[in-house]
């Protein structure tokens, strides 16, 4: 098992798991105390999957920091890149079907509009963030251009 550390106070972790606690980040999902794991170095496709779970609920928020590849390997392979992001990390105990389903939609749309902004940097962010309690919207939503320019995959 991983050690505990303290989000905020700069570490490096090596190739075990790292468990965490955070006073609260200000991001959401965990503004106020968080617990949780991380898997890093592994994949050709991500860098780190983070799983951070707010104290007193049974919400899960996964952030998942794709590598360059990944960003441009995912678009078409939504499948594969969501098991190199498990085989970081393990999948969270107690998620719902619903939930499951909405985390996978975010990470597909997420994968999908990925794409370089003239300032160098990706459009999706440096990490897709998942939120268990999204709702589930289906794949023909998630993956709706339209609807990527109206939610950035954040629909709540």
């Amino acid at each position: 098992m991983g050690r505990l550390v303290q989000v905020g106070v700069p570490e490096v972790l090596d190739e075990q798991p790292g468990v965490f606690w955070s006073a609260g980040n200000g991001v959401e999902g965990c503004k106020g105390e968080c617990v949780g794991y991380s898997g890093t170095t592994g994949t050709d496709w991500f860098k780190e999957t983070r799983v951070e779970i707010p104290v007193g609920t049974s919400d899960v928020v996964v952030r998942a920091v794709p590598t360059e590849n990944g960003f441009i390997n995912a678009r078409t392979d939504f499948v594969g890149a969501w098991n190199q992001v498990w085989s970081l990390a393990p999948y969270p105990n107690g998620v719902r079907e619903t939930e499951h389903r909405s985390m996978y939609e975010q990470f597909a749309c997420h994968a999908k509009f990925a794409d370089r902004g003239l300032d160098g940097g990706w459009n999706t962010g440096p990490s897709w963030d998942l939120e268990s309690w999204y709702r589930d919207v289906g794949m023909d939503y998630a993956l709706d251009p339209i609807h990527f320019l109206e939610d950035k995959c954040n629909w709540h």
